[in-house]
């Protein structure tokens, strides 16, 4: 989402962080493929993630842009199926057994 809002940070490590402060305790909720290369995943401190990756950009939550995209894909989910479960904002199970 945070490449969608700003695509210039294509490419780059990206974390979603409430907090960028180095000395702080501000627990990282999760990072891109770029980002997870150096090490750095979900329930990290932002201040060992900056210790792995300096360049690390910190993004804050674009909770209004997760709504967005999660309406969109449960649109997508329900033209599939009419079992679809929410789990998380990124994850729902779907019961595809009638398909194929």
């Amino acid at each position: 989402v945070a490449t969608i809002v700003n695509p210039t940070l294509e490419g780059k490590p990206v974390a979603v962080c409430h907090s960028d402060h180095s000395n702080g305790t501000a627990e990282i909720s999760s990072a891109n493929y770029e980002a997870r290369k150096f090490g750095i995943k979900a329930g990290m401190f932002m201040s060992k993630a900056k210790e792995l990756c300096p360049q690390l950009v910190r993004v804050p939550y674009y909770f209004e842009k997760y709504q967005e995209i999660l309406r969109a894909l449960y649109r997508i989910l329900l033209r599939f199926s009419a079992q679809v479960q929410p789990i998380s904002v990124d994850e729902a199970f779907v019961d595809v057994s009638g398909l194929g």
